[in-house]
Parts: structure tokens; sequence; C-alpha cells
């Protein structure tokens, strides 16, 4: 990408201060006209489009891509090139949200806008997933758009075009999303740092705990109830600072798969040691 200078570092700022995100837009002669809703761009996609794209779009799922290998393969009968991609229900722990953009990249797609028909029930909102990312990305992919439309708003024109019914759309620069403002924000931070600092004195306390019970016991035995409780007890909490840090991909420090690791663990962790606890 080359050295950063003045020029280049001043249209970045603008571009941070000023709503350079995107939204889409349902253009004339659909019975959808005028629907609009924000199309949150992914880390690894360029910020906004340099001017309103307008095209056809075209309608892909899972199932139209083989994920044998990342990045997938398209498979799918419906042309590409030329088009706004609406990918419904991509298959991002399979492949990351930017091989797949790799893929439409590849065929001739100009944008590509990222839906989930299977998160409709949890009244979703752009912008979640800007920052999942996998090993293996670049987190930069300059020749499509990519974006996130996860919205209850956008429901009814992706079943539309599910269906087969065809659809104009317009992708320009717009607002910047709810959860980027909310990542951004003085709340999110402290929110960190106060659950941050919770989980860091349990994690202390464990360890001043094992150590007392280690010198009394003339050594660390993990056969003993005391022991393992503590050890898992540590493990735990040292599992859902890591998770803290990065929690619902806020940030973007670890891989989705490690990010949901650190979310899910700690619940099998409590489970065990209650089992343990229980038998004995």
């Amino acid at each position: 990408m080359g050295r950063l200078g003045p020029v280049r570092v001043a249209a970045l700022l603008v571009g941070w201060l000023c709503c350079a995100h995107a939204r889409v837009t349902v253009l004339e002669g659909s019975r959808f006209a005028g629907i609009s809703e924000i199309a949150a761009p992914l880390a690894f996609s360029p910020r906004s489009t340099p001017t309103p794209l307008e095209a056809q779009a075209a309608y892909v799922s899972a199932e139209d891509f083989s994920y044998a290998t990342c990045p997938p393969t398209y498979r799918g009968r419906v042309p590409l090139r030329g088009a706004i991609i609406v990918y419904d229900n991509p298959s991002f722990k399979l492949c990351s949200f930017e091989s797949q953009a790799r893929t439409v990249l590849s065929e001739g797609g100009i944008a590509v806008l990222f839906f989930m028909s299977s998160f409709a029930i949890l009244d979703q909102v752009p912008g979640q997933t800007k920052h999942i990312w996998e090993p293996g990305d670049s987190f930069w992919l300059p020749g499509i758009f990519s974006a996130d439309i996860f919205s209850n708003t956008l429901e009814p024109v992706v079943a539309a075009l599910a269906a087969g019914e065809p659809m104009r759309l317009r992708v320009e620069g717009g607002d910047v999303s709810d959860f980027e403002r909310l990542y951004r924000s003085p709340w999110w931070m402290a929110w960190q740092v106060v659950n941050g600092l919770h989980v860091l004195s349990n994690v202390e306390l464990a360890i001043t705990q094992l150590a007392a019970f280690i010198r009394a016991d003339s050594g660390y035995r993990p056969g003993l109830l005391p022991h393992f409780m503590l050890s898992v007890e540590l493990v735990l909490n040292i599992v859902r600072f890591l998770f803290v840090l990065n929690a619902n991909h806020s940030r973007g420090i670890y891989p989705s798969r490690a990010t949901l690791v650190c979310l899910y663990s700690p619940q099998v962790l409590m489970t065990l040691t209650t089992g343990v606890f229980l038998a004995y």
C-alpha cells in the first residue's frame, strides 16, 4: 500500500470524521422502490464508494458455493459480472467474509452485500460483523465494496430477490452504523474496563487461594477438589478476560473462531466444575 502521505492521511481523517459509510437503496421499477438501509462496510473493504454504484441485483446464498477450500468456489448459475451481489446466509464459520468477497470479485461483482435471513428473528441492525476475520485474510480488498446489511428492513427485499424478482440497487455514501458508533464510544470502553477489572480480580483471588492450598498440601495436587476447582476457575477467568478485550468482535483483535471459543468455553468449564463438585 506504500507510505501514507499527508494528502492521504487528511483524506482518511475526513472519511473517518464524516459519514463515509454507505446505504443501499432499492431503485424505481420494483415494488420495494425507495426502501433504504445502512450498508456497513467490513474492515477489509473501502470505507465508501467513490461514486454511487447502480446495478442489477444478483441473489446468491451459501448453496451456490463450494467451501472445500477458501476462498470458496462459485457454483451458481446466476452471472455475477457487473452486478451488486446480495449474499444470503454466508457460511462465515467455514470461510471468512473477506475470502467470500474475494470469490465474488473474481466473478466480476462490483459490490457484495452480506445478509443473514437466519438472524431476522434477532431484530438485527447492520455493522456487527465488521471486524470478523480469520487467519489468511489480508485485511484489504479494494476491488469490491463489501458490506453487512443484516437488517429486518431488508428482509422482504432479500426474500423477493431469492424468489427471482428482478431489482436494481444503488449503493452510495451515507451513515455510520449503530455498532460502529457504539464501539467508538466511551461507554463501550467503560464497559470493557469495568468487566476486565472484575475478571482480573477473580484471577487474583483464584491465584492467591490456590497458592494457599498448595502451601498447605505441600505441593500442587490437581486430584484434590480445591486444587482442581481453583485451577479451572483461574483458566475460566483468564478466558473471560480475553473475551472482554474483543467482546462481540468489537476490536478485531482475534480471529472469529478464537473469539467464539472465548465466549463459549467458560460455559463448558462451569458445567465441568459443577459436575465434579456434585460427584464429590
